[in-house]
């Protein structure tokens, strides 16, 4: 019978004596010091358009390293970004090919210092229009971008026993038994983005998925992975809940998909020339879901 011992002991020694002979090279290696350079403050835009609102707004602030802007502790807007940009001249224009008249349009500011801009009379979007931004500080800086805007031939929202027939629809959500499948069939969308919210609690979000399959299904027993060890379903008996079914362009959901590295900035997908930040568009369809059991 060989004896195993003695050949793993010869094999140990033979993987041992190359690592031997590193132990100076890798002792010999100097860590360095590597200094990032300060970043320059960037101009941030944010704009997405929705295609069948009129009352549209454009955020402009201002980076503080260059990379990505301040936080505040609640949304943008209502509340001002950290570093506004006040006395912008912001600029939308419909470039068809449905008719507008007329055709540009310059926002106006929320008040004097405010870097939220908004318009309350800018033209119904249809699917298939062009619509391009131009944003000038006060400093001359000047930011462009242009959006297409998605739509939706149809929006199917179905259950094992029931289905919408129309946007508004309140649907009968059976935890033991349904899937929630929802499908679209596209006009220039690249992505779908849903949306579950608490209906008596519109800021309470429960379930937020984008995915570029434009179709997706849900289990109505579905469970939120990040919830600790608390066990419980995302949707509860009794509750009514708010279903949005969102198609969106391709610049909304490069920003959506992609993350900045704090430091370099790399990572970030961005579609705008001379700042960063995303001007894109979407068009939402609402259903409503009560759980009945």
């Amino acid at each position: 019978m060989r004896d195993h011992r003695r050949n793993g002991g010869t094999a140990e020694r033979r993987y041992a004596l190359p690592l031997l002979a590193l132990l100076p090279f890798l002792f010999s290696c100097e860590l360095t010091e590597v200094t990032i350079p300060e970043g320059e403050p960037r101009v941030i835009v944010q704009a997405v358009l929705s295609a069948r609102r009129t009352d549209q707004f454009v955020v402009v602030e201002r980076s503080l390293t260059g990379v990505t802007g301040g936080s505040t502790p609640n949304s943008v807007p209502p509340d001002e970004p950290r570093l506004p940009i006040a006395g912008a001249v912001v600029i939308l224009t419909h470039r068809g090919p449905s008719s507008c008249t007329p055709a540009s349009d310059t926002l106006n500011p929320r008040s004097s210092g405010s870097g939220i801009y908004e318009t309350s009379g800018f033209c119904p979007l249809t699917p298939g229009d062009r619509v391009d931004l131009r944003v000038v500080t006060p400093e001359g800086d000047v930011v462009t971008g242009s959006t297409t805007v998605p739509g939706a031939r149809t929006v199917s929202v179905r259950l094992a026993a029931d289905s919408a027939t129309g946007e508004g629809d309140l649907l009968q959500l059976d935890l033991q038994r349904d899937t929630i499948r929802i499908a679209v069939d596209p006009i220039l969308a690249r992505a779908l983005q849903v949306e579950v919210r608490w209906r008596e609690e519109p800021d309470s979000l429960v379930v937020y998925l984008v995915t570029d399959s434009l179709g997706i299904a849900l289990p109505a027993d579905l469970y939120n992975p990040f919830a600790g060890d608390s066990g419980k379903p995302v949707f509860e008996v009794g509750r009514e809940y708010t279903l949005g079914v969102a198609v969106t362009d391709t610049n909304y959901y490069d920003f959506v998909r992609s993350r900045s590295d704090p430091f370099t900035g790399r990572g970030f997908l961005n579609r705008l020339e001379g700042g960063i930040g995303v001007f894109g568009s979407v068009e939402t369809y609402r259903y409503y879901l009560r759980v009945v059991r």
